[in-house]
């Protein structure tokens, strides 16, 4: 018994031996069934079968620099192309989507794909490349510095420093690639060529590597500008230095996009669920806008939404470009090679995204949990891919009979582009084919890749100047070719994917048994234990996906969806080895006429059978084929979908304690998350406010139930690790406690995922949530007995931004004047809502395991960049975000009975529900009367009418109580209802006003 690898180059070693024992065999022997015309229920023809056949491999190298000594005649030959043996016409009832269309078609038809080449090259490739290199630095910039606060310094610099120096992780690789595999092209070279060519060639080099270290991440896009440089739109025919310069291109950009673009991504799902930046899919974190010189307000995502966006595009684009556009189709000529490409895409599409899926959140949950220990699965993974590519590297050898059509071809083609011939003094192993093993090895840590450059795929799109015979030959050439290319491939993807399946499926679970039955210490992250099992179930799931995958990756293929149409059949021969003497078998009038078999068949059978069943193939339309691709995509991130729909509509949202300061002049907020523990209802989370109260000494007058019928106005504290927290384990009836909520901090540190051993045991009669240890110490100079705390579980945007939300009430002083205008200093004012305000600052902080809550800095950004104004109805209201952030006004807290006053005019303001110059009218419907400021001019409508005021005065038959409110209608424009109520007969204070005997001569409203 052995490990998979020494299996796989045992086989190496076999099929070695078996190429050089079998050179002795013909070439033209024939290997498909000879067939004669016949009658059967299906048409068959009748079948004779070889009793062997065998493919002969030889070792074959790139031959366009070294192995191309053939003088190439570049006339058009009329005699019959040497392309192999003798090939007899054969039906295929699979038609292999890796065969090229060559017939070229119009002039004018090339031109137009040149064109879109160009725009190709232009709007996605460039943009993409240099967009994601652009994001990503601006994302390590905007970890490091406040964009909106001054350039200040985060706490978040050194991320930001790891971001920009991954950046130049993909150079590293490409020079490794470039040693590994090309430095025999610029070193070592015959001695035959000319010395200044050879010194070139060094100097090439060493400028290559200079350029690919310092500017790796701006390589790609150079390297697609240099490309539009050399391209020749009127050109048909292939040139070997154009394709080289873009397979380059091709080659640096997938470099990054499949080892910097997943970093990245892995990075800033990382951050997310560390608790750093915000859930990109919040609309805190999506909407930006841009004010043009017209002032119109234009919509852009913000940088982090920015880098996810990029990073995914180029991780999917570069999974594709490199296992299948630069394998078997280097170039677009015209409309059938564009039809093969996006078959190609939509049969892989599914597997690449959810290989990038599965390897991108297992990854970020490793690093969370694991931290620096999670590089032993990742290099684990490399390790393994390594092993693979030396083990399978061996096998790669093309079929001896298109070998030589394959290196004319390339002799040809270097001819053509007057290319010198390259040759080496160094000997190339007889397994070497042009697979760059280590690229691949560090491609397949986040996308499983297998590129392979025997042959330019776009050399076989030119057939100038062949007849078309050579046509036909050629295409069976590249079918043969293409076919053995897919083999190949899929074999080595499936050893890729089942190695790296196994290794982060081994890593989920020493993870999820650590975080749940051991005290492993890690990041402080956002998930409860509840969501950690639930991503652990997640990623299990994804893992099982990845297995399946290895029935196969292309969804087209697996279900027969690339075959060609048409009719066909199976024949089935059923037998009995017989070891009496043979005896004549009557096979029956059944049988079908005019089939005859000639198949040798060992021993002596008997009972002979043959059962024919029909086959049918039906063309599959590009519609159905992109439904069924579409709908395997969603299967295949199907557990990402369960697992985020059961969060949303099962797990508890997190809540927040809010502890609030006040004086004169500032409201002083400061919040934590917190951890719900149970499940209130409704009406208690509403009522969970009160003064905090410290479970110490008197654990026995805290904790118990008797003589407490009704709740306190307090909400009770306590430490996890203290006596008080034992015996609140220990009550039988923990809903009994009078209080509004319970408050408990934990005591312990980077260990956030951990299972909370407290049963709340059906609680709903009150919150009881739990805050980090972090949270605590940063928050302990507000945890103190007499503390004003509210439990808040509303959306945090819709808590931030609702204006008469109590976080933002302030006791107003009672002997201030009130303005009818939006006041220049702290002072009272009425609001657009009628209510009264006082122009105080807005101080809040969130906190989150230690760290600024990412949901309040980035509800921050939105309100700065949007310019929103909490009272729309002031002209100029528009707050300065570097100075301070535009927070909802506070807002009075209304008057207890008896302590009300009519509010007092300020300095130079009238009070114009006063005097003889008062302008009103009377509104019959409410009994009540309606003043109006002079700015007003008359009565107008309005809608946003404040609360009214507890009744001023006592109610005598002298005297009558009244109640106010007001209503803004624009700056200057306030309205005033003034209600009155008079004695009745029996004493009551219920009477009210009349028309005639209170406001004689008053005009009747035209507006309720």
């Amino acid at each position: 018994k052995g490990t998979r690898g020494q299996d796989m180059a045992k086989e190496t070693r076999i099929a070695d031996q078996e190429d050089e024992n079998g050179s002795d065999e013909p070439d033209n022997m024939s290997t498909t069934p000879v067939r004669e015309p016949g009658k059967s229920i299906l048409k068959a023809p009748r079948v004779t079968f070889d009793p062997k056949s065998q493919t002969e491999l030889v070792p074959f190298k790139d031959s366009i620099d070294e192995q191309d000594d053939e003088v190439i005649d570049l006339r058009t030959k009329s005699k019959s192309s040497t392309y192999g043996g003798d090939r007899a016409s054969n039906r295929y009832s699979t038609y292999s989507m890796y065969s090229i269309d060559s017939n070229g078609k119009s002039g004018g038809a090339i031109k137009v794909f040149a064109a879109l080449i160009v725009l190709k090259i232009v709007f996605f490739d460039i943009w993409i490349s240099a967009g994601d290199a652009i994001t990503d630095f601006l994302q390590g910039l905007f970890l490091m510095f406040d964009f909106y606060d001054g350039f200040k310094v985060k706490e978040t610099w050194e991320i930001g420093v790891v971001v920009l120096a991954a950046c130049w992780v993909p150079g590293l690789v490409a020079v490794l690639h470039i040693v590994a595999h090309y430095r025999n092209e610029y070193f070592g070279l015959s001695k035959t060529l000319d010395k200044d060519f050879r010194k070139s060639r060094k100097k090439k080099f060493g400028l290559m590597i200079l350029l690919c270290f310092f500017f790796y991440p701006f390589v790609p896009t150079l390297g697609y500008i240099v490309n539009l440089w050399h391209i020749n739109g009127g050109n048909r025919d292939y040139n070997v230095q154009t394709a080289r310069l873009e397979l380059f291109a091709r080659v640096a950009h997938s470099i990054t996009g499949c080892i910097e673009a997943p970093f990245q991504l892995i990075m800033t799902t990382w951050l997310i669920m560390k608790g750093v930046l915000d859930i990109p899919w919040r609309n805190t974190m999506v909407k930006s806008s841009y004010e043009d010189r017209f002032e119109n307000q234009i919509p852009f995502f913000s940088i982090p939404m920015w880098t996810l966006c990029f990073s995914i595009v180029d991780i999917l684009g570069c999974a594709i470009q490199i296992n299948l556009f630069n394998v078997y189709i280097g170039t677009v000529r015209n409309v059938k090679s564009f039809k093969r490409y996006m078959n190609l895409v939509g049969g892989h599409f599914p597997f690449f995204f959810h290989a990038v899926c599965f390897r991108v959140i297992t990854f970020a949950f490793l690093f969370i949990y694991l931290d620096t220990k999670a590089v032993i699965p990742l290099f684990i993974i490399w390790l393994s891919n390594i092993i693979i590519g030396y083990a399978t590297v061996g096998k790669h050898k093309i079929p001896k009979k298109i070998r030589p059509k394959l290196k004319r071809m390339q002799s040809l083609a270097r001819q053509k582009a007057n290319l010198p011939k390259i040759t080496s003094e160094v000997q190339q192993k007889k397994n070497n084919e042009n697979t760059p093993v280590w690229l691949n090895s560090f491609l397949s840590i986040f996308v499983p890749s297998c590129f392979v450059h025997i042959a330019d795929p776009g050399l076989f799109a030119d057939t100038s100047g062949l007849t078309d015979k050579q046509k036909e030959e050629h295409k069976q050439v590249k079918k043969q070719f293409f076919d053995h290319e897919k083999s190949f491939q899929q074999k080595v993807i499936k050893y890729q994917v089942q190695t790296s399946t196994t290794v982060l499926m081994i890593s989920l679970a020493i993870v999820f048994c650590s975080v749940n039955f051991t005290g492993l210490k890690y990041h402080n992250n956002i998930f409860s234990n509840e969501e950690f099992n639930i991503l652990c179930c997640v990623i299990c799931g994804l893992g099982v996906i990845s297995y399946l995958f290895l029935l196969g990756i292309d969804v087209f293929e697996l279900f027969h969806l690339n075959d060609k149409p048409g009719e066909g059949g199976e024949i089935s021969i059923k037998y009995k080895e017989r070891k009496k003497k043979e005896e004549s078998v009557d096979m029956g009038e059944d049988v079908p006429d005019a089939v005859n078999i000639n198949i040798q068949i060992d021993g002596d059978p008997d009972d002979i059978i043959v059962v024919e069943t029909p086959l049918v193939t039906n063309r599959h339309g590009a519609f159905k084929k992109a439904t069924i691709s579409a709908i395997f995509t969603l299967l295949a991130v199907s557990p990402i979908i369960t697992g985020y729909t059961y969060s949303s509509l099962e797990i508890q949202s997190p809540a927040y304690v809010v502890m609030k300061i006040t004086d004169n002049t500032t409201i002083s907020i400061q919040m934590a998350k917190a951890r719900l523990l149970n499940s209130p209802i409704p009406a208690s989370k509403s009522t969970a406010e009160g003064s905090l109260t410290k479970c110490g000494y008197s654990v026995g007058t805290m904790l118990t139930c008797k003589n407490q019928l009704n709740p306190k106005n307090e909400i009770l504290l306590m430490d996890m690790g203290d006596i008080c927290f034992e015996e609140l384990e220990k009550l039988d009836d923990i809903e009994c406690l009078p209080y509004k909520g319970i408050i408990l901090l934990e005591n312990w540190d980077h260990s956030s995922s951990r299972p909370i051993n407290f049963d709340a045991k059906g609680v709903t009669k009150f919150p009881i949530v739990s805050i980090s240890l972090k949270d605590s110490n940063k928050t302990s100079n507000r945890l103190q007995d007499g503390q004003f705390t509210n439990i808040i579980f509303n959306d945090f945007d819709s808590l931030l931004e609702q204006e008469k939300s109590d976080i933002y009430e302030i006791r107003c002083p009672k002997d201030d004047c009130t303005s009818m205008k939006y006041p220049a200093k702290k002072q009272k004012y009425i609001g657009c809502d009628g209510e009264v305000k006082y122009q105080a600052e807005v101080d809040m902080t969130c906190t989150s395991n230690g760290l600024p809550c990412p949901e309040l800095e980035s509800w921050k950004r939105k309100i700065c960049k949007e310019k929103k104004s909490f009272e729309p109805c002031f002209d100029g209201d528009d707050v300065d975000c570097k100075v301070r952030t535009p927070f909802p006004p506070a807002q009075c807290i209304p008057a207890k009975q008896g302590e009300e006053e009519m509010p007092k005019s300020c300095t130079g303001e009238e009070r114009f529900w006063e005097g003889s110059k008062a302008k009103y009218c009377w509104k019959e419907t409410t009994k009540t009367v309606k003043y109006w400021s002079s700015e007003c001019q008359k009565e107008v409508e309005c809608a946003n009418w404040g609360r009214w005021s507890t009744l001023i005065g006592t109610c005598t038959r002298s005297s009558s109580p009244e109640k106010f409110r007001f209503c803004r209608k624009s700056t200057n424009c306030v309205l005033m209802e003034i209600e009155k109520k008079h004695k009745d007969l029996t004493g009551g204070c219920t009477l009210d006003s009349s028309k005639n005997d209170d406001y004689p001569g008053a005009i009747d409203c035209k507006f309720s």
